[in-house]
């Protein structure tokens, strides 16, 4: 996010000078999508779906949350029943974030 703010808000206020937060009392921006997550509507759906990938993710991930993401790799494309949140589709969104927060 730092890194975001620099490239934007950081130019922005470099090529505006005392008119950032005056003048030009903000700026919008939509956040920034790393990776595009689509689902199959149903089990018999015959489209395409992508995932952010790369050759070792299965050993970060598995590094990360001492979990083995094959075993839980539907929630990836179907929702869980009952509207239940699927803790295995937040960790890998979270994942594929180029940007990591350190611990604190």
């Amino acid at each position: 996010m730092g890194r975001f703010i620099e490239l934007t808000h950081e130019r922005y206020k470099s090529k505006i000078g005392s008119k950032f937060g005056t003048t030009v009392p903000c700026i919008f921006t939509d956040e920034p999508e790393f990776t595009i997550m689509n689902q199959l509507d149903s089990p018999t759906a015959r489209n395409d779906v992508f995932f952010a990938w790369t050759g070792d993710f299965l050993k970060t991930y598995k590094a990360e949350y001492d979990s083995d993401l094959l075993n839980f790799l539907p929630e990836l494309v179907w929702n869980l029943p009952e509207g239940k949140p699927s803790v295995t589709k937040f960790r890998y969104r979270d994942h594929c974030k180029p940007f990591k927060w350190p611990n604190r």
